[in-house]
């Protein structure tokens, strides 16, 4: 906030209402668990979801709409073979999208990006695989 509040000296700042977010959250969180998924709650806005299907995009697309009919939020679905890709995905769905971010598609979606691409690397540990020559997250 200090950093933003320099650069932009004229910013309103509105106060935050945890209690808000908490509810708002435990409603889309019952949401999710009317489906036939696993779900693993990991913050206010992020969970992650285990199911067996032929067809995730259609699921994800009825997980979304029970979300926006239940709770008037939107949310994103990142589908994958594993939570690291799933939780790229979401990232690549934003805003209130479905991505799909499997063994199939990794090399052609993510070989080229930055190394911080990746869920866990943030800008010290890129500057460190930098000064290392990888650059990308083929390298």
């Amino acid at each position: 906030l200090r950093t933003a509040l320099r650069r932009c000296p004229d910013a309103v700042f509105l106060p935050s209402d945890p209690p808000a977010y908490e509810a708002a959250s435990e409603r889309v969180m019952a949401v999710l668990r009317e489906f036939p998924v696993r779900v693993e709650v990991w913050g206010w806005d992020e969970a992650f979801l285990g199911a067996t299907t032929d067809d995730p995009e259609t699921l994800a697309t009825a997980l979304r709409d029970a979300v926006r009919t239940r709770t008037r939020l939107e949310c994103s679905i990142g589908i994958g073979d594993n939570k690291h890709q799933a939780k790229l995905a979401s990232g690549l769905a934003k805003p209130a999208g479905t991505y799909r971010l499997t063994s199939d598609n990794w090399a052609d979606v993510m070989n080229d990006r930055p190394t911080d691409a990746l869920w866990g690397i943030g800008a010290k540990t890129a500057r460190k695989l930098a000064a290392l020559g990888l650059h990308t997250v083929a390298q």
